[in-house]
């Protein structure tokens, strides 16, 4: 584990760099819902949540950059990441059969990853 808390501002870089990127499917949510999950709608309330929902994964993003730069907030932030991207695996995941194939498997495992690291330095710090 002191390799996971030694390498910590690393990793929230590189995750926090990552979690951000999906962020910026708010501001095409048509070609993320397709590109994601397969799927397509013109539904405005729905492309309205869609928008939200990586809107709020980008802060998710920054926020993970934030705690590479300040240790002082990375355990509350950590365990909002830690939910947050549980949430979304297990959702996933609970629905495979629908999602095999689709970039959101390939999140959703990404965000385990993500989750094993960040649940290792909370246990080790």
């Amino acid at each position: 584990m002191g390799l996971i808390v030694g390498n910590m501002f690393w990793i929230l870089i590189v995750t926090g760099a990552l979690t951000t990127l999906v962020g910026l499917g708010a501001l095409r949510p048509r070609q993320g819902l397709k590109d994601g999950f397969g799927g397509d709608t013109d539904d405005a309330a729905a492309l309205l949540l869609i928008r939200h929902w990586n809107f709020l994964i980008g802060v998710t993003g920054v926020l993970l950059l934030y705690a590479a730069f300040h240790p002082e907030f990375r355990t509350l932030i950590l365990w909002v990441a830690v939910a947050s991207k549980s949430a979304f695996a297990a959702l996933v995941l609970a629905q495979y059969r629908t999602f095999a194939g689709t970039f959101a498997v390939k999140g959703a495992i990404g965000d385990i990853v993500m989750v094993v690291l960040f649940l290792l330095y909370l246990v080790a710090a």
